[in-house]
């Protein structure tokens, strides 16, 4: 009988193909060979507003199979059709891979069977009629080649070279209006049977399950999911957690808890599966396992001389810490920052320090539009940061660097909130303006040549290096174009753009490189509000991540030059994402102004017409009343 998992209680659990006890994570390695590893872990979670979970997984490294199946109908059919689809389904792929059955073909048969079995039991039993569940499955006849079929909205993705790119198309109804045109995706977005099944297992005696060949590579990650994932959160939250964790188990319960972080409105169920990660990255990242064992107690252990240098810095005297006192602010923000880094070196991932700030920066913008007091609250919890890594570094050069490494890669999360933040923002007022005044014509908000925010400080804020040696220079050179290959079938514009500017900018130690024009290059003519934005945003994160990792893999003996590179191009893509978000603010504040000019326009015409029907009400002549003050 297969793991399967249907509650929320994590623990880890034998690799074996046996019965174990429900709502466990569940992990293990097998399929391996010279150059490839496969190794995984799942997770089931009811989530926050359920009362069951109706979701069922089977992890089973030996044979290579892994299933989510999401249940649907009523209070027992939903829970029963994915166990009953479960069951089936895993044994089915047990005998049949012991006959030497073709992969493929015995995954969508086993899912046929699962299926078949459930339209039978509901037939049988009035109180289960109805019952069904969607499938994802995958089968591996190799470490190199994997079989996927799916039936319903369940999903599967594929991370390489550090994108997420999904593997399956819904079985919905309005998918399937989407793909005949008569829907657009914006539309299917919104629309309110988004979630009703075109095809489930068990709706119908026999039913159509597709079936996909995959090619695997060193690297490359798959991603299982039910629709409790991707219903809450936006992929490319996924992406991020999905890329970050370095283990399948950290990968899997950070996305359990971010759909949770969510709304978690519905049961939740991942599977993570690794292809050659741990196996080509024991020898060559050992410091990546060593900062996963010792790193978070290492950082810990600094906690005080990080809260000590944020206070000297002012940081309580911010006006994003008004109305607190001084422990309180640094308990509440430098603290609340200290935990969350932690908790991601303790489980190799960076959800909490992401969640930290989109909490942070969600609360200030929504009482205040000021960007600077987030750019110097992040400026003093960088300053605190390296106090720590340069602290560990008089003990251990090698290890400060490594925990310095992943410290400011928390630090680049933290700056992506923001950008992320303002491109929500600014399109929310373009929304608000087109609903106030829609036939107004509004003044042309992109970015003109006399700039009225200075780009300056941005540009100085790098440290200048009296010299660049080979070392630094050759890892910045190898990182470019290492960088280049890995993103070359991305189609974003932006890319080549955003990656030679931060090699230009980091190779330019000195700081004369301009980062600003490369910033109103990347932002053009845009108007607010248009999709493009996104666009721009998605190249700099996946500029950042790439480069930075590819960094980690440059050819180089010397520590200390490899810690110089990845600072300079960290401070690079840092420099580019500021000027961008300015150029952002500088370009919405004449429509924030127009804005403002309209709500009141608004106000004042709301208390005419009150006036007025107060007038009508005692009959008396309005040409005859004074016209109030605006």
């Amino acid at each position: 009988m297969p793991n399967t998992r249907d509650d929320s209680a994590p623990a880890h659990s034998s690799s074996t193909f046996e019965s174990s006890v429900s709502g466990e994570l569940n992990s293990g390695e097998s399929l391996s060979d010279s150059n490839f590893s496969v190794q995984s872990a799942g997770l089931t979670d009811v989530g926050l507003e359920r009362e069951e979970n109706q979701d069922c997984i089977s992890v089973n490294p030996e044979l290579g199979v892994y299933l989510v199946l999401d249940g649907m109908g009523g209070h027992q059919g939903g829970a029963t059709a994915s166990r009953i689809g479960c069951e089936v389904a895993a044994e089915v792929m047990q005998h049949g891979l012991a006959s030497g059955r073709a992969h493929g073909e015995l995954l969508v048969d086993a899912a046929k069977q699962a299926g078949a079995r459930i339209h039978v039991d509901a037939n049988r039993h009035s109180e289960l009629h109805g019952m069904g569940t969607t499938f994802v499955g995958v089968v591996f006849a190799n470490p190199q080649l994997a079989y996927i079929a799916h039936v319903g909205d369940s999903r599967a993705y594929l991370m390489r070279d550090h994108r997420l790119s999904r593997l399956t198309e819904d079985h919905t109804v309005v998918a399937e209006l989407v793909a005949l045109g008569k829907l657009t995706p914006a539309q299917a977005h919104n629309h309110p049977h988004s979630s009703v099944l075109s095809r489930n297992l068990g709706g119908l005696h026999t039913t159509n399950v597709d079936l996909s060949e995959l090619h695997l590579k060193p690297f490359d990650r798959i991603l299982l999911c039910s629709d409790g994932l991707n219903g809450y959160a936006t992929q490319g939250d996924i992406e991020k957690i999905v890329d970050g964790a370095i283990l399948p188990e950290n990968a899997s319960a950070d996305l359990v808890e971010l759909a949770k972080r969510g709304g978690g409105g519905d049961n939740v169920s991942v599977i993570i599966i690794d292809v050659g990660r741990h196996n080509q990255s024991s020898n060559s990242n050992s410091d990546t396992e060593r900062l996963r064992r010792d790193g978070a107690q290492a950082w810990w252990k600094r906690r005080k001389l990080f809260l000590r240098v944020c206070s000297d810095m002012g940081l309580a005297e911010s006006s994003i810490a008004a109305g607190l006192d001084k422990s309180e602010a640094i308990s509440l923000l430098a603290g609340s920052y200290c935990e969350a880094v932690y908790h991601d070196l303790n489980n190799t991932s960076g959800v909490h320090v992401w969640t930290f700030a989109d909490s942070l920066v969600t609360a200030w913008l929504g009482k205040s539009s000021s960007y600077p007091p987030l750019r110097e609250l992040f400026d003093t919890l960088r300053a605190a940061s390296l106090a720590v890594c340069e602290d560990l570094s008089q003990e251990d050069q090698d290890f400060g660097v490594c925990l310095e490494i992943a410290v400011l890669r928390s630090l680049v999360v933290g700056e992506m909130v923001i950008g992320s933040q303002m491109s929500t923002r600014i399109q929310k007022l373009s929304a608000e303006i087109a609903a106030t005044a829609p036939s107004t014509e509004l003044p042309d908000a992109t970015f003109s040549g006399n700039p009225t925010i200075p780009f300056g400080d941005f540009e100085a804020r790098s440290q200048p290096l009296s010299d660049l040696s080979d070392d630094v220079a050759l890892a910045l050179e190898t990182s470019l174009s290492e960088t280049k290959a890995a993103l070359s079938l991305d189609h974003n514009p932006y890319l080549a753009i955003v990656l030679s500017a931060a090699n230009e900018s980091a190779l330019d130690h000195n700081g004369k490189q301009e980062m600003s024009g490369t910033a109103r290059e990347l932002y053009g003519n845009h108007l607010l509000g248009e999709s493009e934005l996104n666009t721009i945003v998605a190249a700099l994160d996946k500029a950042r991540v790439a480069q930075l990792s590819e960094i980690r893999r440059a050819p180089t003996t010397d520590s200390g030059a490899q810690r110089t590179a990845f600072y300079l191009l960290s401070s690079a893509h840092q420099i580019l994402f500021h000027a961008l978000a300015m150029i952002v603010i500088e370009a919405g504040k004449p429509t924030s102004d127009r804005l403002q000019e309209l709500q009141q326009e608004t106000e004042r015409l709301r208390l005419r017409v009150s006036r007025n029907q107060d007038i009508l009400a005692h009959d008396v002549d309005i040409d005859t009343v004074e016209e109030p003050s605006p």
